[in-house]
């Protein structure tokens, strides 16, 4: 399927695993059933970014993402040479509210993409895989994850110790109310 050989993914998914025992061949049965599928199902757990997503972006498979909150990491940031991800031209995010009234319906969404809108999505992925995956020739996943570090905790502390420059505001909207002021504050 993509640019990546199956045994790289079995090893992906066995490293998340954290195991490597007598039931590696799941992680291999596994693999091969994401990389021979077109779309691969990708629900919220404790958050909205799981493995899930970046293993079905490894296995060459369409993410039908159902989680409303997802914006995919890696966002665009201010000053960044680089452009954001453009997620919706190769995710299919269907939402959580319809899919807890009507699971089927997800379903429904799939069947009804015309094979030509099947091909774009699938040739976006593996023109963006590279943004995304740490284990492809010419990723800037490294380069992507350290601009969003950067993004988080960069603070220019004033003379009176109070943080002057907060989180972008892109990223700042997204932390809960209550979370922010404990983020924000100056170290002591």
């Amino acid at each position: 399927r993509g640019d990546q050989p199956l045994s790289e993914l079995v090893r992906a998914l066995k490293a998340a695993g954290g195991q490597d025992d007598a039931n590696s061949s799941k992680y291999e049965t596994m693999g091969k059933m994401m990389a021979s599928s077109v779309f691969c199902l990708c629900p919220a757990g404790d958050l909205c970014t799981t493995s899930r997503f970046v293993t079905a972006i490894a296995a060459g498979c369409i993410p039908v993402v159902l989680c409303d909150g997802l914006h995919g990491p890696f966002g665009a940031r201010e000053g960044s040479h680089l452009s954001p991800v453009p997620y919706s031209s190769f995710w299919v995010k269907y939402s959580t509210a319809s899919f807890i009234r009507r699971p089927a319906g997800v379903l429904e969404l799939l069947r009804a993409m015309s094979p030509a809108e099947v091909s774009r999505h699938q040739a976006a992925l593996r023109a963006h895989r590279h943004q995304i995956l740490l284990q492809l020739p010419g990723s800037q996943a490294g380069t992507r994850f350290l601009e969003e570090v950067a993004d988080c905790v960069e603070l220019n502390v004033g003379a009176n110790g109070n943080a002057t420059r907060p989180h972008s505001d892109a990223r700042a909207s997204r932390l809960p109310k209550a979370e922010a002021p404990t983020l924000l504050r100056a170290p002591v």
